[in-house]
């Protein structure tokens, strides 16, 4: 696949808008800290205050309830009508007035979390029934869009701002078009399985480190206030329009768009980190913490698509991926800023020790936790299993086999047994082996080694 570019056509224009409404509502709540103000215990940072810090642990919560759900309850939660009323709880907590007493504030801090964390997830399971091809391109296109769509908020007025953005969470329910309903999903290869969990442990430790350090910036009252800003909208943009043309023109291949993305965004969120200490002094000719906004911003869409990339390789639903990854992501930032904005100042701990913190730990997530090696071991088992079942789609296209009989040829080929093979598709031992014989008898095979050869030849 190293040679192929990605295809355009077959592309949703309905989910790149409708997850570009989710993200730059994302944005500029959680990141920007939009419709946040700080407060006496909690000063006003990059991040906002204790009502962003409410709203932040309670989006962490919605995604650990989420992925521990069992699997009928988690589809209902994530109906489409479900959804579209948790829109709108989102578009009223997020225009609560300031002036309202704190318990009510802290109730709508709630409601937005938990109903952005169910939003999110949605989005997750919605990606994640596309190819790996597919959804590389759609989610990197709603990124963008959404980062576009911030910088027209910096040139609105503020109450315009607020009145749109009240509207994207309503939209971006309405357009995500994700199965309504459990699908059958194979079990990989009990090696390809060790292998998709190690990886995932890591992108998670990984996650939740460049989470930590982000909040541990975002809790510097010095650090000056992430209003939707110019310079910071412009830089991910910019970085979103590499990332896309690397991706269309070289594919995912042996990783190397992704691994070039990732290495940029790292290397623009620890410049941030060393920008802040300079721009603090006066010493740097911009707010440190634009930079590293959209280092952090860029962090987030690359480990998005990894979430879901890993998800494939383990078979398993994306919106429980997208509700872990963005668990460890949320639940560091929230971590960060707490520890910055209060157990730091109450042990009376020096201003630059947040960021000689942020450094170190981004620093060492980059080199220890989450390589360009893992890069290396994700893309090749992706290859692997998208030419496996491109064989397998092939074979079941050209020898007309039935919807049934095409769920059943990969678990052949895979090397389950007829009982095994019910046991994963509800179905009876005899039904399994009705459907063999049929495959056996179109494809003009005597049995499993012929099936096999037939689909080592495509």
């Amino acid at each position: 696949m190293a040679d192929q570019k990605l295809p355009l056509d077959g592309l949703s224009f309905r989910r790149i808008v409708g997850f570009a409404c989710s993200q730059s509502f994302i944005i500029s709540v959680f990141h920007l800290g939009m419709g946040f103000a700080g407060d006496g215990a909690f000063p006003s940072g990059p991040f906002g205050g204790f009502d962003l810090i409410c709203a932040l642990v309670s989006l962490f919560a919605g995604f650990v309830v989420l992925s521990s759900l069992p699997e009928k309850i988690r589809f209902a939660i994530l109906s489409r009508p479900a959804l579209v009323f948790g829109g709108v709880l989102m578009a009223l907590a997020f225009l609560c007035p300031a002036s309202l007493p704190q318990a009510v504030r802290f109730a709508a801090d709630c409601v937005l979390g938990a109903c952005c964390s169910f939003q999110v997830a949605a989005w997750g399971r919605s990606f994640g029934a596309l190819e790996t091809e597919g959804f590389l391109v759609e989610m990197l296109a709603g990124f963008l869009l959404g980062a576009l769509l911030c910088l027209l908020f910096s040139l609105v007025s503020e109450s315009g701002a607020f009145a749109l953005m009240a509207v994207f969470p309503i939209a971006s329910a309405a357009w995500i078009d994700a199965p309504q309903a459990p699908g059958i999903r194979s079990v990989p290869d009990s090696e390809d399985l060790a292998i998709a969990q190690m990886l995932s442990v890591k992108v998670m430790c990984g996650t939740f480190c460049f989470g930590l350090s982000a909040g541990l910036i975002g809790g510097i009252p010095s650090a000056g206030s992430w209003s939707v800003g110019l310079l910071s909208a412009l830089l991910f943009a910019a970085f979103l329009v590499g990332t896309l043309s690397i991706v269309l023109s070289d594919g995912f291949g042996k990783g190397d768009s992704l691994n070039k993305s990732y290495r940029l965004s790292v290397f623009l969120f620890l410049a941030g980190i060393l920008a802040v200490s300079l721009s603090g002094g006066g010493g740097f000719p911009i707010e440190g913490t634009d930079v590293m906004l959209a280092g952090f911003l860029g962090l987030q869409a690359i480990l998005a698509c990894l979430f879901l990339t890993v998800s494939r390789l383990r078979k398993a639903d994306g919106a429980v991926a997208f509700s872990s990854g963005f668990a460890c992501l949320f639940g560091g930032q929230a971590a960060g800023l707490l520890f910055s904005m209060g157990a730091l100042p109450a042990l009376g701990a020096p201003g630059y020790l947040p960021i000689v913190f942020a450094g170190l730990i981004a620093l060492a997530a980059c080199i220890f936790l989450f390589t360009e090696r893992d890069f290396d071991s994700i893309s090749k088992t992706v290859a692997e299993d998208d030419r496996f079942e491109a064989a397998c789609a092939s074979i079941a296209s050209d020898f007309c086999l039935s919807k049934r009989e095409a769920q059943v040829l990969p678990l052949v080929l895979r090397g389950r047994t007829s009982s095994r093979i019910a046991e994963e598709l509800g179905i009876s031992k005899s039904t399994v082996d009705t459907h063999l014989r049929h495959i056996y008898s179109k494809c003009d095979v005597s049995g499993r080694q012929g099936l096999i050869d037939l689909k080592e030849g495509r």
